[in-house]
């Protein structure tokens, strides 16, 4: 429908001869815009094909990754660091 429409505005032009918008121009916009809605739909276009990444918490540090992070163990802060 909207390539039909296309072609008849190449042919005739968007304007009649007594001056008014052509009614393929209205039957044009329409079917594009009908195009472009079934292509989001029907996860057509680029963005739809995108995988969202799934939303995930952070886990909570354990004791180990804590202390790891701190710069050691505790037995080592005592001994009087690591060598």
């Amino acid at each position: 429908m909207a390539e039909q429409a296309a072609g008849e505005l190449a042919a005739s032009g968007m304007v009649t001869a007594d001056g008014k918008v052509s009614p393929w121009f209205t039957i044009h916009q329409q079917a594009t815009k009908a195009l472009s809605n079934l292509a989001l739909r029907l996860r057509l276009g680029p963005q739809s094909r995108a995988l969202k990444a799934p939303k995930r918490r952070a886990q909570p540090l354990s004791y180990f990754e804590i202390m790891e992070l701190e710069g050691g163990t505790s037995e080592e802060k005592r001994e009087g660091g690591a060598e």
